[in-house]
């Protein structure tokens, strides 16, 4: 009976500990020394969407947790010791960067037996690649989808062949909305707005999260007030979306910058105006939260839409 009861309050201390880890508010997995999941923490579910009974007892791939080096390049899934900052690919496809931490975990002996690591996601949204990409047709691709889509476009566009726009949209709620209500109310928020304005595309163009908070919009219009009526369309959509959690009606707006291919410049310097024009918008009164501007060395109908100059 004694035998019994000792391995009874194992028993009861494993699950004790256990749920203590199950409740911090940080992810958290345990590695074995064959680099198997072990454990896998409810706030590592809600951060990266990968279950825990979908994780315990499988590596954790490539797939999953992604590694860059300074110049952007993969490095591998294989944690290393220390600190730094990691990418998870969330199951929904888009990436998620956290600021992670790493330890080996040793027996008595001193024997390596496995790791545990532990994350929280950064809630800076320019850290964060985002993701997957819908097209007027509903379909969904990848990020490197997107971003094959626009290198393919932008090469078109410099041979001379189809115009080149980009639309930066930005949810105006969303920061808001994970801080209160928390990152699955957010999400849910963001794939009404993806899901109500993808189905507003026209056939050529495609929609990707672009950050925690935003959507990039590859379209072809090649003068400034046609873009501008474009943007100021989807803003309109964007804001007649209904979006309800746990009962309460939540209003959406968007913050839209855009800009058109013009010049000699790189898909950096595009991306780069349409970020710029999303700041300047944001600074406009709430219904007119729209800016689109053309490089400094474009013709005279590509300039600033004089309605939206400040």
């Amino acid at each position: 009976m004694a035998v019994q009861t000792d391995k009874s309050n194992d028993c009861e201390k494993i699950e004790l500990l256990l749920a203590a880890l199950d409740g911090v508010e940080f992810g958290l997995f345990v590695l074995d020394d064959a680099g198997q999941v072990v454990f896998w923490n409810h706030a590592a579910e809600n951060q990266t969407g990968h279950l825990s009974a979908e994780m315990v007892g499988s590596p954790l791939g490539e797939d999953i947790l992604l590694s860059y080096g300074e110049r952007g390049e993969l490095k591998g899934a294989q944690p290393a010791n220390g600190k730094g900052i990691r990418y998870f690919k969330h199951r929904k496809g888009h990436r998620v960067a956290v600021r992670w931490r790493s330890s080996q975990l040793r027996n008595a002996a001193g024997e390596a037996i496995g790791r545990v690591e532990w994350f929280r996601a950064l809630e800076d949204p320019d850290s964060v690649a985002a993701q997957s990409i819908s097209d007027g047709s509903g379909h969904s691709r990848s990020r490197e989808a997107l971003e094959e889509h626009l290198r393919r476009s932008f090469a078109q566009w410099s041979q001379g062949s189809v115009p080149l726009s980009v639309l930066s949209v930005q949810v105006d709620q969303a920061a808001q909305m994970r801080r209160t209500h928390g990152k699955d109310a957010c999400e849910a928020m963001m794939d009404v707005v993806e899901k109500t304005l993808a189905g507003s595309l026209r056939p050529t163009e495609v929609m990707g999260r672009w950050g925690e908070n935003e959507y990039l919009v590859i379209t072809h219009h090649r003068l400034l007030p046609a873009l501008e009526r474009h943007a100021l369309r989807l803003a309109s959509i964007a804001q007649a979306a209904e979006f309800r959690w746990w009962g309460d009606k939540i209003s959406l707006t968007v913050t839209i910058g855009g800009t058109v291919a013009a010049g000699e410049e790189s898909i950096k310097d595009l991306l780069a105006r349409a970020g710029e024009c999303v700041k300047l918008a944001s600074e406009q009164a709430a219904d007119r939260r729209v800016r689109v501007q053309a490089a400094e060395n474009a013709g005279e109908e590509e300039t600033c839409s004089p309605s939206l100059a400040s």
